[in-house]
């Protein structure tokens, strides 16, 4: 597939009730269209399913290639060889390893390990990297936008998949992109797809096949569109690129998909960041393919992933929040959810927590012992404004703000 086929691929208009294709670009195989809509088994589904399947089926030879921004850490070996043995197909999924530091043992490392399975790139009038944060993220901003338009200047490309040197990946990690990149394909309402859940804590996160909306960007190993590239232009150079791409006029009120548990993993406390929540939250998250966190083949639920295009998310996200979750309190001075009376050994799977201010919300996040720190008024991993988490009983808790009476 061209680069021209990004533009407009699907534009969806949604109801309740129905979902309408209304424009596919010209640049499509039509007999393939053609064929898709004529499929008595393709008919027969509900339409949001239709849609994802032909999105599906029309970019299921894309490329997708994986970017590895790296710097001065001669680890990135650690980051790389997951992302070669669990490699399903070397030409789908080309590896480029963007190096921007100026560092000889680190490209001596990756070439050592690695000559012949992914290409590096440098930049020898890289700007030399400052001692202060600030000037630190101005330099990383600076690769990501090297590395960005040199991947996207290859017409073939369409979406690129984006790791830094401090990432480890779980098993089924090029699962989770290939079935989830359709979506990007037919909602125009997401923003990215990412394998990391900033509050998929190893205590509170337990579903590996569960899958969400967030209105927080939260990167970490993400991918990203031509489509969304081009609509980040210019892209800034400023320092926190990451913030930069969380404010309203970026993400233009589009969302991202995440796991409930992450698929990567984070060892590198000593980066850019400076190690900021690194102790207290990133090494405490959960990671598909750890003890009781089994990996698995996303491919088996795509009607699952499916049913993540809106507006059929928010309507029955709503409805399983709001109708069929269990009302409970917050018992404030004991600093715990309020479970007494509720039968846990019956059918009960899911409660709600209703709060009325951010103030209220801050204190059940810090109590839960959930990242508690919004970006462009967005908590971390909420979905107009619900998050959720689970607890030992693995019960789903959803904290969500209280109705107003229409």
């Amino acid at each position: 597939m061209n680069s021209k086929h990004f533009k407009s691929l699907l534009t969806v208009t949604v109801s309740f009730s129905a979902i309408l294709l209304i424009a596919i670009t010209s640049n499509i195989d039509r007999n393939s269209w053609s064929r898709l809509a004529r499929s008595p088994t393709r008919s027969s589904l509900p339409p949001h399913e239709q849609a994802y399947l032909t999105a599906a089926e029309i970019i299921k030879n894309d490329l997708i290639p994986v970017l590895v921004i790296g710097c001065n850490r001669v680890a990135i070996t650690r980051a790389l060889e997951p992302v070669l043995r669990f490699r399903p197909n070397a030409t789908r999924f080309p590896v480029f390893v963007s190096l921007a530091c100026g560092v000889p043992e680190v490209k001596d490392a990756v070439l050592t390990a690695f000559a012949g399975n992914l290409t590096v790139w440098e930049y020898p009038d890289f700007p030399k990297l400052g001692t202060e944060q600030a000037e630190r993220y101005h330099a990383l901003a600076v690769h990501y936008q090297l590395a960005l338009e040199r991947i996207f200047a290859n017409e073939t490309f369409n979406q690129v998949i984006i790791l830094e040197d401090d990432l480890e990946i779980s098993p089924d990690f090029y699962s989770f992109f290939a079935v989830t990149l359709p979506l990007l394909y037919t909602d125009p309402t997401l923003f990215c797809i990412s394998s990391w859940n900033d509050q998929g804590l190893a205590h509170l996160a337990k579903n590996t096949t569960r899958l969400l909306r967030t209105d927080f960007m939260p990167g970490l190993g993400w991918l990203l569109s031509r489509a969304v590239w081009d609509s980040l232009a210019p892209w800034t150079r400023a320092p926190y690129w990451d913030d930069w791409m969380r404010l309203p006029a970026q993400r233009r009120a589009r969302q991202c998909v995440v796991p409930e548990v992450p698929r990567n993993r984070n060892f590198g406390k000593d980066g850019v960041s400076g190690g900021q929540f690194f102790d207290e939250f990133i090494a405490k998250a959960a990671f598909a393919g750890d003890a009781g966190l089994q990996a698995v083949e996303f491919e088996e639920s795509w009607q699952d992933v499916a049913a993540l295009l809106e507006p059929e998310y928010e309507y029955w996200l709503e409805r399983d929040v709001y109708e069929e979750a269990e009302l409970v309190g917050w018992d404030g001075t004991a600093n715990r959810i309020d479970l007494d009376g509720l039968n846990l050994e019956g059918n009960v799977t899911r409660v709600r927590v209703e709060y009325e201010s951010t103030e209220e919300l801050e204190k059940i996040l810090v109590a839960v012992g959930m990242l508690h720190d919004p970006r462009a008024g967005v908590y971390r991993s909420a979905y107009k404004g619900i998050l959720s988490f689970r607890m030992d009983s693995n019960l789903l808790v959803y904290l969500a703000p209280t109705k107003k009476a229409e």
